[in-house]
């Protein structure tokens, strides 16, 4: 199971739930607690992360540009395993065009940038998060004195961003939390065996059927399905990819970098990874500080494996937060060693 992370390469909370308009937000009828995220500048360039696989399940069309994502399944939070929705208000114009409800993304992907809007004072991402699906429209308006607001409606309620996200100290750096204490991920994670998060990319061939390919795997229809959310099984098209689950005797976590090596968008040898495309905490491991450069991750560092791929050609690759990193290639070297 995965664990709820919190957002962002580098926290810097400018008002937290408590402070200034977001006080409204904790006395109000129904309740929420919103922090505003800044990525670590009070400029522009920031962008929210993936916390765990998740969708967007509704946008809103404002001059905030509200959008609202859910776990695709129960992830581990400081309060228990739950279903977590959050809203993200005051994102990119051009990015949000371009979502679509129903878009997926995995932990550590990039969702969607901060920006400054007519509602907010400086760039920021404006977070609220609760447990279970979204109620009702997923926003409910509140009053208290004379202002009028919104706030995130949840099937479980509005939590504490404290109580929803756990801090992963190799990916976050705090640089203000704004007073809020937040637990650091157990590091029970690392090493943690993986099956589901390990997996075949598979390209549909012409007269395939999911039925066939589940029993060539040894999988399930229904498996495959909700890993590559299938709406109709009966229909699948030649050319898309799919992935299917696969038992390894690798493990998610920690792995040191035998040789240098590129980051690549995808796990292929294509589509160089740039310097500036990289997490802070990577860019300290990269061999050039140019950020146009492409991203060379130096031989003695070490990097987190998120998932394990397996390639139709042989090959095996990680997926790190800012990319794909080759841990065998098709000749069989070995570029990636586990720690732990």
């Amino acid at each position: 199971m995965q664990y709820s992370k919190y957002f962002a390469n580098k926290m810097r909370i400018s008002q937290g739930y408590n402070e200034g308009n977001h006080k409204r937000h904790t006395t109000s009828a129904q309740k929420d607690y919103p922090i505003d995220e800044t990525y670590g500048a009070s400029g522009s360039g920031g962008y929210f992360i993936a916390p765990f696989d998740c969708k967007i399940v509704r946008k809103y069309d404002a001059v905030s540009n509200y959008i609202w994502i859910t776990s695709t399944d129960k992830v581990r939070t400081p309060s228990g395993d739950k279903i977590v929705s959050i809203l993200i208000a005051h994102t990119s114009a051009s990015e949000f065009n371009a979502l679509k409800v129903g878009q997926t993304f995995k932990q550590g992907e990039k969702v969607v940038s901060e920006t400054v809007d007519a509602n907010s004072t400086g760039h920021h991402n404006h977070v609220c998060a609760g447990f279970g699906e979204l109620s009702g429209t997923g926003w409910a308006k509140q009053e208290v004195g004379d202002n009028e607001f919104w706030v995130l409606t949840t099937k479980e309620g509005t939590q504490k961003p404290e109580d929803v996200f756990y801090v992963d100290k190799s990916v976050t750096e705090i640089v203000d939390n704004a007073g809020i204490n937040f637990k650091e991920m157990p590091t029970e994670e690392i090493g943690e065996e993986t099956t589901v998060n390990s997996y075949i990319e598979y390209t549909i061939q012409k007269g395939d059927t999911l039925s066939e390919i589940a029993q060539k795997y040894n999988t399930t229809v229904e498996e495959l399905a909700s890993i590559n959310n299938i709406v109709d099984v009966n229909k699948i098209y030649t050319g898309n990819v799919i992935k299917i689950p696969q038992t390894t005797e690798y493990k998610t976590g920690l792995y040191k970098v035998l040789t240098d090596i590129y980051i690549r968008k995808t796990a292929s040898t294509n589509d160089h990874v740039l310097v500036k495309e990289c997490t802070d905490a990577m860019k300290n491991a990269l061999d050039s500080t140019d950020p146009n450069a492409y991203a060379v991750v130096k031989a003695g560092h070490n990097i987190t494996a998120l998932d394990i791929i397996y390639k139709d050609n042989g090959s095996i690759w990680v997926k790190n937060y800012s990319g794909y990193i080759c841990l065998k290639g098709v000749s069989g070297t070995v570029y990636l060693e586990y720690i732990e």
